[in-house]
């Protein structure tokens, strides 16, 4: 009986493990498979999130790489979490708006007394995940073949790796990499301390379309770019480097910031250069247009900008 106690379970488990998490989403959640094992993964097949008007919101497949006696006997080690399928962000309507910060004010999680269970250890695994985030000011961004980790550590390091496929509406797909830690965020007892977090990383991004005309929400004619953005610091001050490279735009700027008086103050540090051609400055704004072929120097006195 001992031994088809997980089949029993997640015959029966599946039941009460929709109609919990229903409850706390405030939406349907529909479980197609569920497997426990003794001695093998841990798996939940074709999670569904749907609300009263039919939207899905997530439609996914979890394995947890961890046995059922690993878990009983250290269940703080989550071990290997693998994420497929495909989940919709909506901070507009939906299941997860609330979740996610929609329409009403979005509670700090660090606020508070949530506090995390001491030892607590988990890797993510995304494999080929399909995101897409849309909010109130028009963004639709889709990422598609979301792959990497996300492995976190209470009391240490969160490390993130992760390779995607992103555009937004009307762009071209572009390739998304993210290599991050974050360090600090959490105590040795599982309490959050945001202020104490610090974080390196660097993002790059590479495709057809320039992520300057994403930003501006222009069409620049920048084609074949790269964005590359290093940052070290922490959320009251750092640094950070911005390189990109195309025909018609060619940035190096490394600069600091602070946090002061309810908005941060970002001075650019000597060294940096900015090669910007006529068409993207007119394309920017006509009055830009006028300065091509002039030479600029920024307000700190220390870098020059060709135009």
């Amino acid at each position: 009986m001992l031994v088809l106690l997980p089949q029993i379970a997640g015959t029966f488990g599946k039941g009460i493990i929709e109609s919990k998490a229903s409850e706390a989403l405030g939406a349907d959640i529909r479980i197609e498979r569920l497997g426990l094992s003794w001695f093998g993964s841990q798996r939940v097949g074709s999670l569904r999130l749907v609300d009263g008007s039919l939207r899905e919101a997530a439609d996914i497949d979890v394995r947890v790489e961890r046995s059922l006696v690993g878990l009983v006997t250290n269940w703080k080690n989550l071990g290997k979490i693998v994420v497929r399928g495909s989940v919709t962000l909506d901070r507009t309507e939906g299941p997860l708006a609330d979740l996610f910060g929609g329409e009403s004010e979005q509670a700090d999680p660090c606020s508070g007394s949530a506090q995390l269970p001491s030892g607590l250890k988990a890797e993510l695994v995304f494999d080929g995940l399909d995101v897409r985030y849309l909010d109130g000011a028009g963004r639709d961004v889709r990422s598609s073949a979301l792959s990497g980790t996300a492995a976190f550590a209470v009391g240490g390091a969160i490390t993130v790796d992760l390779d995607a496929i992103v555009a937004d509406a009307g762009s071209s797909e572009s390739d998304l990499t993210i290599d991050a830690e974050v360090r600090g965020l959490t105590d040795a007892a599982g309490a959050f301390t945001p202020k104490s977090a610090s974080a390196t990383g660097t993002i790059r991004i590479k495709g057809a379309d320039s992520p300057i005309a994403w930003l501006t929400d222009r069409e620049l004619g920048i084609d074949a770019a790269e964005l590359v953005a290093e940052i070290e610091g922490t959320s009251d001050r750092g640094s950070l480097r911005v390189m990109h490279e195309s025909e018609d735009v060619n940035l190096d700027l490394a600069a600091t910031y602070r946090l002061g008086e309810g908005a941060y103050r970002v001075d650019v540090e000597r060294g940096g250069s900015a090669d910007i051609s006529g068409d993207v400055l007119g394309a920017l704004s006509p009055e830009y247009g006028d300065l091509s072929g002039t030479v600029v120097v920024l307000e700190s006195g220390e870098d020059k900008v060709c135009l």
